[in-house]
């Protein structure tokens, strides 16, 4: 039932277009594990720049450590996309 919950919080977001937008700096990349093997690039640990935070997304685009990108995503999954700005 709880992830019954997240999952309709996702759907809120999307049908209403509320993201969450961020400018931040990649300072690396956190370990996760998949059917092939070990996987280092889909989950940036990100800086923000506007706050004095840290964030872990997911992100299905590569990025590259010390790189400034715009990220898009929603609250509830960290699920998101970049955008390169330098």
């Amino acid at each position: 039932m709880k992830k019954i919950g997240k999952y309709l919080k996702y759907l809120k977001c999307v049908l209403t277009s509320k993201f969450e937008t961020i400018t931040g700096k990649v300072i690396k990349y956190a370990k996760n594990e998949a059917e092939m093997g070990e996987q280092w690039n889909n989950f940036p640990i990100i800086k923000v720049l506007e706050e004095d935070k840290i964030l872990k997304l997911h992100i299905n685009k590569g990025t590259k450590i010390n790189e400034i990108y715009n990220f898009v995503y929603l609250k509830h999954t960290k699920i998101g996309i970049v955008e390169l700005i330098n």
